[in-house]
């Protein structure tokens, strides 16, 4: 069986905020995300732009419904329909439906 290569992206969200970093993700299929012990908010939605220093707009689906996955507290999330949406930006970054209270750091696996 063939095996991928592996990234995983450090999304970090500071304290009062609620956008994380930005990462590159165009040559990666997105498959999860590991949520921290501590994290505020209950759903992430994500954003996208043609570069790092783009104008980073919300990422929707085809049918015109803003990509949102429900969240919670040290777990791992599968991606399947999201990881479809998201596999057509270059750069993205994590959007928190609520101001972090402290630093967070969400992981995001990638497959090359």
């Amino acid at each position: 069986m063939a095996r991928f290569a592996i990234k995983t992206f450090l999304f970090d969200v500071s304290d009062s905020a609620t956008v994380s970093s930005s990462h590159p993700v165009e040559s990666y299929k997105v498959f999860g995300l590991q949520m921290p012990a501590a994290f505020t908010g209950t759903a992430i939605t994500f954003q996208a732009a043609e570069n790092q220093n783009g104008t980073f707009v919300d990422v929707f689906d085809e049918s015109g419904s803003q990509i949102s996955i429900t969240v919670s507290t040290d777990r791992y999330i599968g991606l399947d329909a999201a990881a479809l949406e998201i596999a057509a930006a270059m750069w993205i970054r994590l959007v928190s439906n609520d101001t972090e209270v402290a630093d967070r750091t969400v992981l995001m696996h990638m497959k090359e």
